[in-house]
């Protein structure tokens, strides 16, 4: 009488085909850096205010992002039962994923709190007053004073101001930056004096020292 061979079950008798052993990977860690990278391009996207770029890159990347990684990880699950159901290393992949979405509540909190706006602002703060400065000793050197107009597109340390105009009246400064706002034009402010918070269509909001957030409506 011949011995027969145990039946395994299918789990340890069916060797798994290669896109579910790609799928049984953790690749946890890609998905974590490509969260990092992208939390900080919106971070940085953020630092100008009133800017829609960091809404259009955190859902047309963001989206697809979490959608993608939410599907494999279902997929991982279901295969992990069938070719490793007895292997306890599951848990330990998914370590990856739950820091990931640390990231987007960091961003939430720093956006709210406008820290990007913030840190910018104080990175350059040096610079926009040399600017600042500048455009009222042009003025004040003209026969009469008057708006000044950047010809083109110029950095002011982490921003780009599409315009640097000067109003006599109010004795300020204003910078508006490039991509800031979407129906309407916002940046900084700069005067010594103590500015109504509207006027006409403009809106000075008390920021920081001699500084104010700026906003025309169009």
């Amino acid at each position: 009488m011949t011995a027969t061979a145990p039946i395994l079950p299918y789990s340890q008798s069916t060797t798994p085909p290669r896109f579910a052993r790609f799928l049984l990977r953790t690749l946890g860690w890609p998905f974590f850096t490509a969260q990092i990278f992208l939390t900080l391009l919106l971070l940085w996207l953020a630092r100008i205010p009133g800017s829609l770029d960091p809404l259009f890159y955190g859902v047309f990347l963001g989206g697809p992002l979490l959608l993608l990684w939410i599907l494999r990880l279902l997929l991982r699950t279901v295969l992990w039962r069938i070719y490793k159901p007895t292997d306890s290393h599951f848990l330990r992949g998914l370590i990856p994923f739950a820091l990931a979405f640390i990231a987007p509540i960091l961003l939430t909190i720093l956006l709210v709190c406008d820290a990007p706006f913030r840190l910018a602002f104080l990175y350059s703060q040096s610079a926009l007053e040399r600017e600042a400065l500048a455009a009222k000793s042009v003025a004040a050197s003209a026969s009469m004073p008057t708006s000044i107009y950047l010809p083109s597109k110029k950095s002011v340390g982490l921003f780009t101001a599409s315009t640097i105009t000067y109003d006599p009246s109010l004795d300020v400064v204003k910078f508006t930056f490039q991509d800031a706002g979407f129906l309407d034009a916002q940046g900084v402010a700069y005067s010594t004096r103590s500015l109504p918070r509207h006027i006409d269509n403009e809106s000075y909001i008390p920021f920081q020292g001699p500084w104010y957030h700026y906003l025309q409506s169009f």
